[in-house]
């Protein structure tokens, strides 16, 4: 009994670390893709003006009620999805 409560704890622990891991690495594209040295200044605060305004833009079409904009709001951004793929085809470029 004890050899399968080992193996569930230690898949345990690896689902744990793997989704920590995850959590990281999504974190740390989506800084890399707003905040990323790899884009020159002008072009940053283009592009951050562009999804403020998109995310504006949707917020008032389709989200009246609620304060905060929800998983399908989210998906019907298109320039964030457009900024995301850019960066993540160039951060696993190299």
């Amino acid at each position: 009994m004890t050899i399968i409560w080992n193996f569930i704890w230690n898949f345990i622990e690896q689902l744990i670390a793997a989704l920590f891991v995850a959590f990281f690495t999504t974190v740390k594209v989506v800084t890399k893709a707003l905040y990323g040295n790899n884009i020159k200044i002008r072009w940053k605060t283009r592009i951050k003006k562009d999804i403020y305004g998109e995310q504006v833009m949707i917020y008032n079409i389709y989200n009246r009620t609620n304060d905060n904009l929800t998983v399908d709001d989210i998906n019907k951004m298109a320039k964030l999805e457009a900024l995301l793929r850019e960066t993540l085809r160039l951060f696993f470029s190299w």
